[in-house]
């Protein structure tokens, strides 16, 4: 599957099978900003930043450096998520003799429903 960004969302392309039907397609994949906190300013390069996102799921974007109204900073990252997995809430940043937890947040997350696996209207 491949995927193409733009400026309303994702474009997305299947590979085509023979018995392809629409109606049973089940979209499962959503594109969500993520929050990523609580680490030092080293980790605000695209590199690491990316790389903590990666814990998560595919980066597709990074947002600027933010502060919000209680003057806390973090960074903005735009991941494609598979819905069907539980979202993380925190990850575990390790270094040689050195790790830390970060806290992340999901922004806007659409509503899906588990046992269906379909997106709630």
């Amino acid at each position: 599957m491949r995927s193409w960004n733009l400026n309303s969302g994702i474009f997305r392309v299947f590979a085509w099978t023979k018995d392809f039907v629409s109606s049973s397609m089940k979209l499962t994949k959503a594109q969500c900003w993520v929050r990523i906190r609580g680490h030092s300013m080293e980790y605000w390069q695209p590199k690491p930043i990316f790389s903590i996102a990666g814990e998560i799921s595919t980066h597709l974007s990074l947002d600027n450096c933010t502060m919000n109204k209680s003057r806390d900073f973090f960074r903005k990252v735009l991941v494609d998520i598979d819905m069907i997995f539980a979202l993380p809430y925190q990850i575990l940043v390790e270094k040689p003799y050195f790790a830390f937890i970060t806290n992340i947040e999901f922004e806007k997350v659409p509503p899906f429903c588990s046992p269906c696996k379909n997106y709630k209207i």
